[in-house]
């Protein structure tokens, strides 16, 4: 659903946006190649949430990656991907029929696209992307406490133009497309479109008030009512 659609429109805001850099990116520039890895530990008292059967789980997480990059005095492109390797591990005994915490092992991936570039001293031109296979339920609904771990896709889709139009008064303009496609799970796909709209009023070099407004539709997949 849609992803398709979105990576081509990726592919063409990139294309706009490598166009607007100076000439110079391909020779006076700066390439970034950074190699990562990093592991976690974690302990759940209660790993399924219920109220009468607790159950201890062990988390492993192993997560190598790479940072690939290239910036010059005005502009940059970066890419940073990492792989989550994630692995679970009872401590209590499980009782027939009972669900098993190393049945939601899986690898998860992140990839985060950013350019950016500054055609003039004062006007801004952006691209974000983000990209998720995950079972956090937390990235696709910040406020809610699912016990169901289900494998979702998510991608976020971001260009953005800022102007100053003075050193303290600066606007922003944002577009942001997500679509999240579940894997797993009876679960509803949806594809969301916002707006937003930012007035930036700068009152020292470390502080600033910003007002901001934002209008948006998501759509759902199903018989979820879109709002």
């Amino acid at each position: 659903m849609g992803f398709k659609k979105n990576w081509v429109s990726v592919i063409a805001a990139c294309i706009t946006i490598c166009l607007c850099f100076p000439l110079t990116v391909f020779g006076a520039g700066k390439f970034i190649v950074t190699p990562k890895i990093a592991a976690g530990w974690q302990v759940d008292s209660n790993f399924w949430r219920s109220e009468d059967d607790e159950q201890e789980v062990f988390t492993y997480l192993i997560q190598p990656g790479v940072e690939l990059g290239y910036e010059t005095g005005k502009s940059l492109v970066s890419l940073n991907y990492t792989l989550n390797a994630f692995s679970y591990d009872d401590q209590d005994s499980v009782g027939p029929g009972q669900r098993k915490a190393s049945d939601d092992d899986y690898l998860g991936h992140t990839a985060l696209f950013q350019a950016e570039t500054r055609p003039s001293g004062r006007l801004l031109l952006g691209l974000d992307n983000s990209f998720r296979v995950s079972r956090n339920s937390a990235q696709t609904d910040s406020l809610g406490n699912f016990t169901e771990r289900d494998k979702y896709m998510l991608n976020r889709f971001l260009p953005r133009v800022y102007y100053d139009f003075s050193p303290r008064l600066a606007a922003g303009l944002q577009y942001r497309n997500e679509i999240l496609q579940w894997i797993d799970g009876d679960n509803n796909d949806s594809n969301e479109n916002r707006g937003i709209g930012d007035l930036i009023y700068k009152i020292s070099p470390t502080a600033q008030l910003d007002l901001e407004g934002q209008h948006w539709q998501r759509d759902f997949d199903g018989n979820t009512s879109d709002y």
